[in-house]
Formats: structure tokens, sequence, C-alpha cells
């Protein structure tokens, strides 16, 4: 009885959210907690729910969780929202995109952003991975009565462009001739034609979209990578990438912290461990 009534709680507050995403969240003159930001009016509702359960669990969440993590200042709270989502939609945790789709919304983001990163994650995750993702969002906006935008139109030049070739220079600037290099091999190994595949589709026509810049794009699969912890010369390339991409170290590392909270610690220091290997400060 206790689960049904806390469910019903959730369905409602998340139905109420929408009205909440574009209201003031603090009085003037003060400035508001990343969770304030993140939730604004819910937030109290969301801590007295989570009370319900545990007292101590819901301090740790909120306090420490993000209060403390994501209110610093190593990484915008924008960009780690929009890396949340991707670290979510890798690991096939659609309850969890149900808060953080309205936390993406409220700092800034805005739906077709939410769906690009989506679309974007079928590189680290898989087809299905990013599908449900985007199925989820679907139904998220229909409930919320956000309005979603229609879909992308093919590129004029989707049907004519040397794919393969725009594939391998963009693989080439943001990974470096070294890593890149490495994972071209790799695939040539296994057989010519998935290379090409590989870096006509996914490097060429996902990694030429323009919605999310390569910056915040690569930070985003920096940490869906390294949640999942596939492959690490995967995450090397894609640390290199966000550098490469204009990205600090401070920023990386941060991103690699992140990891932590939603993958747990072992697959954030195996992501550190990444790091550290390749010789970054």
């Amino acid at each position: 009885m206790k689960t049904k009534m806390i469910k019903s709680v959730v369905v409602f507050l998340f139905i109420l959210a929408v009205i909440l995403i574009v209201r003031p969240v603090m009085a003037a003159g003060e400035t508001p907690t990343a969770a304030e930001r993140m939730w604004g009016d819910l937030l109290p509702k969301i801590t007295a729910l989570m009370n319900q359960i545990d007292e101590e669990f819901t301090a740790v969440t909120i306090e420490d969780g993000f209060n403390g993590l994501y209110g610093r200042n190593q990484l915008d709270l924008k960009t780690r929202e929009l890396c949340t989502i991707t670290m979510l939609t890798c690991l096939g945790k659609p309850e969890e995109l149900n808060l953080h789709l309205m936390a993406g919304l409220r700092v800034g983001w805005k739906v077709d952003e939410l769906r690009e990163i989506m679309i974007l994650s079928a590189l680290p995750a898989g087809w299905p991975a990013a599908i449900d993702a985007m199925r989820f969002l679907g139904e998220w906006c229909e409930k919320n009565k956000v309005p979603m935008p229609p879909g992308k139109k093919l590129r004029p030049e989707f049907r004519t462009a040397d794919w393969y070739k725009i594939g391998s220079e963009k693989g080439e600037k943001l990974y470096g001739k070294k890593l890149w290099g490495q994972y071209l091999r790799a695939l040539n190994s296994v057989d010519p034609e998935l290379t090409r595949f590989t870096v006509a589709n996914l490097y060429g026509k996902f990694l030429s979209r323009t919605t999310i810049g390569d910056k915040t794009r690569e930070l985003c699969f920096v940490t869906g990578t390294g949640a999942m912890m596939k492959s690490k010369q995967l995450l090397r390339m894609h640390i290199q990438g966000a550098l490469n991409s204009g990205a600090t170290p401070v920023e990386v590392k941060e991103a690699l912290y992140h990891i932590g909270l939603y993958a747990g610690q072992g697959a954030s220091a195996e992501a550190i461990a990444v790091y550290s290997a390749m010789g970054l400060k």
C-alpha cells in the first residue's frame, strides 16, 4: 500500500513539474543552490517524499550530491546535467530520466537538444538505449504538456556527401592521428567493411550534426562511455576528443568524478585511471 502511495505521489509531482519549469526559484538577491536551480519550487516536495524512505539518504543526496557535487564550479551545471542525461540514457535508467528531463529544461536545455544527445548516445550505448530514451522523452513531454519539436529532416547533402571522408577527417581532428589510427586498425583487423560503416555513418553522419557542439558532446561521451566502462580505448578517444574540442583538463576530470553518482565509484575510479594512464594532469 505504501509503495502504491509513493508511486501515486511521484506521478502527481511530475505532472505538476511542467508548471514549475519556468517559475523563479528564489527571492531577489538570494543565490539558489544547485538543487534549487534544477527543481525550483518542487524541491521541498521531492525532499519530503524521499524523507518518507530515509532522511539520512535524502540529506546526502540533496545536500552533498546535488548541492555539493553538482554545485562545484569545475563543470558548469548545464553541461553537468546533459552529462547526467547521457549517462542515464546509456545505462538504461528511464525512471531517473523522469527527474532529470525537468532539470535539464530548467537549466537551459531545449527539448530538441535533449533529444539530440539521446540520438548521439547510440554511439557509446547502441540503438536500443537511444530509442528507449527518445520514447521516454516523447511520453514525458506528452504527460507534462511540453511541446515536442518536429524531428529533423534530411540535410541537403545527406544522399551525396562523401561521409567516409568527412568521418575520417572528423575523427582525426577530434581524437588525433595516434588514437584515431589505433581505432581504425582495430576495426580493420575484424572487417574493413565494418570500418567503412563506422567511419561513414557514426563519425561522418552523426558527429557532423550541429545541434550540440563538439566540446559538450565529447564531455557527454566521456561520462556515458565511462559509466558503462566497456572500452578503455573509446574512453581514451573521448577524453582526448573533449580536450581537443576546447574542454579544460579540470572539466574532463570533473566529468570523470561525476560518473560515480550514476554508475558507482568503481566505474569512476576506472575512468580516472584511464585518464591518468594517458599521462594527463
